[in-house]
């Protein structure tokens, strides 16, 4: 069956066909959206990847710092065996006219005296009126 239309109406004019026009602008607002994405997307991973090498960069130059303060601690042990040898020790004695003693001396110590036993407590108002004589 096929529409016919009344015979008293006036035929509508025909619409353009706006598929293309729709299509074009469509397509432009998409390529704008991907475009903005993209920058987006991109400034993003070069912000990420900037703070990455700049932790790199930090992360290398802790590693130096360390590496350095061991080697510093490695040589500090070292001399302080050096200074602590008991011939250098005898040595610098004996420049400074020191002697070294054999036997030790030990003196020993009296306990001191155990504080006397306290007297019974006596009333207060005893002593003041003389009756606690």
């Amino acid at each position: 069956m096929t529409p016919t239309a009344p015979p008293d109406a006036t035929p509508r004019p025909r619409r353009r066909a706006r598929t293309a026009a729709v299509s074009a602008r469509s397509l432009r607002r998409a390529g704008i959206a991907v475009a903005t994405m993209a920058t987006l997307c991109l400034t993003a991973y070069i912000g990420e990847y900037a703070s990455l090498a700049k932790a790199s960069h930090e992360s290398a130059r802790l590693r130096s710092e360390l590496r350095r303060a061991r080697q510093e601690n490695s040589n500090l042990h070292a001399r302080v065996e050096v200074l602590e040898r008991p011939e250098r020790i005898d040595h610098l004695a004996r420049a400074m006219s020191m002697e070294q003693r054999n036997d030790a001396d030990y003196a020993t110590l009296a306990p001191k005296p155990a504080p006397p036993a306290r007297a019974p407590e006596r009333p207060v108002l005893a002593g003041f009126f003389g009756l606690g004589k």
